[in-house]
């Protein structure tokens, strides 16, 4: 048995096409991070269990936390803007039934990211789109960790599952920029707890060699505009990152006049 877990935040733009890919799994829980638009009626509707919990901008915890309230120990974590492919939808009815008796602690799957209305498989979105991410985890046997970046960390052996989720973010330049902004924000507070110091140096540097990995490195560039896009973007979110920690690093040693 599978519990699907759906952390969620005003997302009533992509709620029902998440859940409705959903509907094979025996638990789906909605983890809301206090929404103030309609997710919560959306889940109710689809007959999602709705938790209200605070995320406070600590991911991992808040997936942990989730983790704790599914019913059982197969826990399937998909974003509020993704989707189950249709062979996914399969192989996960399929699995269900099958997966204690397998030595797999965790699996990846693959992801097909949407933008601008293509699929993009190279630069950022390389690795999701070819080795896959872990989504599916059985919850006794490891954390996530991390704050904003958060990755489920296990000593146990962890698959591949042969199916896509389908991932459409970001569906203007607007909404892309602003949740760069917001994530930026959160990784460089995250950085600055963790004692990590930058210089003008790693300013100039640095995102411009993470678009060129992404775009020449990763081949972002045979997806045209769309690849060219998303590095510049990603390129610009490590620019902010480090912008934001050097900004805290300044006031923490400087006193204003």
């Amino acid at each position: 048995m599978i519990s699907a877990i759906v952390l969620a935040k005003d997302e009533e733009a992509n709620l029902d096409r998440c859940l409705a890919s959903l509907q094979g799994l025996q638990e789906v829980i909605v983890y809301d991070d206090e929404s103030t638009d309609k997710t919560t009626a959306i889940a109710k509707k689809y007959g999602a269990t709705v938790i209200t919990h605070a995320s406070h901008q600590d991911f991992a915890a808040q997936r942990n936390a989730a983790m704790k309230a599914a019913k059982y120990d197969w826990v399937l974590f998909v974003d509020a803007d993704e989707e189950l492919s249709a062979g996914l939808q399969k192989e996960l009815s399929k699995l269900q039934n099958e997966i204690t008796s397998r030595n797999d602690i965790a699996y990846r799957i693959k992801r097909a990211d949407i933008w601008w209305g293509q699929k993009l498989t190279r630069g950022e979105v390389y690795t999701a789109a070819h080795t896959g991410i872990i989504r599916l985890v059985n919850r006794t046997q490891g954390t996530w960790q991390g704050k904003v970046h958060e990755e489920f960390k296990t000593d146990g052996n962890v698959g591949t599952l042969d199916h896509e989720i389908i991932h459409r973010p970001h569906p203007t330049v607007t909404s892309f920029l602003e949740h760069i902004n917001e994530y930026s924000s959160m990784r460089a507070d995250e950085l600055a707890k963790q004692g990590k110091r930058t210089n003008i140096f790693e300013l100039i540097i640095y995102p411009f060699f993470k678009f060129l990995y992404n775009y020449i490195l990763k081949a972002g560039y045979v997806e045209g505009a769309a690849g060219f896009s998303y590095a510049f973007f990603m390129s610009f979110h490590s620019f902010l990152v480090r912008s934001k920690l050097y900004v805290t690093q300044y006031k923490a040693t400087h006193t204003e006049v």
